[in-house]
């Protein structure tokens, strides 16, 4: 689904529809996302005119929401990108050791180790999916927090470039301000036509600025 007005577009994945991979089940986010933005780009605070962002051409400020890793709807390569994710969590369950984990996981991240009875997990392989945690039938694994990945700065044309991916998992009202905040600060500092790409790599400490008042 697609939602494009004359000053940003905002694209999401089918996960609200019922994706059987989605990492996020949420009943009002995708809405109060688009809230924002419109009050954003197009509210009586005329934070679109500040930039000239009226001016702005080739769809505007692109958000992209995606509610698995799987990024059908391409958040990597958007101004602000948000991708679902389901940090796992080893508890102190037995595991039944079926190994069903280890099967679900796309990424070989978990793995058993000899004369040990549970699952180890590599962070570092780990795209937080939920998908191992769907997989266990004894609750060895359990989803530790939920929320979004965010990723700034991405785009196509002459020059692309991947989003930079903060650190981090942020819940439902955490994505929303950095979402607020990112765009804010675009508003306020980018010049006729830019992408926030641009305008980030022109400032090296932007995205520090930004994540300070978190």
């Amino acid at each position: 689904m697609s939602n494009t007005i004359q000053r940003y577009q905002l694209t999401f994945c089918a996960g609200a529809d019922g994706c059987h991979e989605r990492a996020v089940f949420s009943r009002d986010f995708h809405s109060r996302l688009a809230t924002l933005l419109e009050e954003l780009f197009t509210g009586p605070d005329g934070l679109a005119e500040t930039a000239g962002h009226g001016k702005k051409t080739h769809g505007g400020f692109r958000v992209a929401v995606s509610d698995c890793p799987n990024a059908c709807s391409r958040p990597q390569i958007v101004d602000i990108g948000l991708i679902g994710a389901s940090e796992p969590l080893v508890t102190d369950a037995q595991c039944k050791d079926c190994g069903g984990c280890v099967e679900a996981c796309k990424e070989q991240a978990i793995t058993f180790w000899d004369g040990v009875s549970f699952p180890i997990i590599d962070d570092a392989l780990c795209v937080r999916c939920g998908a191992c945690i769907r997989a266990c039938p004894r609750g060895t694994l359990q989803e530790l927090r939920h929320g979004y990945r965010i990723l700034v700065g991405g785009r196509l044309g002459r020059h692309p470039q991947l989003g930079t991916e903060l650190s981090g998992i942020y819940d439902e009202t955490e994505s929303l301000e950095l979402v607020r905040r990112i765009v804010s600060w675009y508003l306020a500092n980018a010049r006729v036509g830019e992408r926030l790409a641009d305008v980030l790599n022109r400032n090296a400490n932007a995205l520090k600025e930004i994540l300070k008042k978190t």
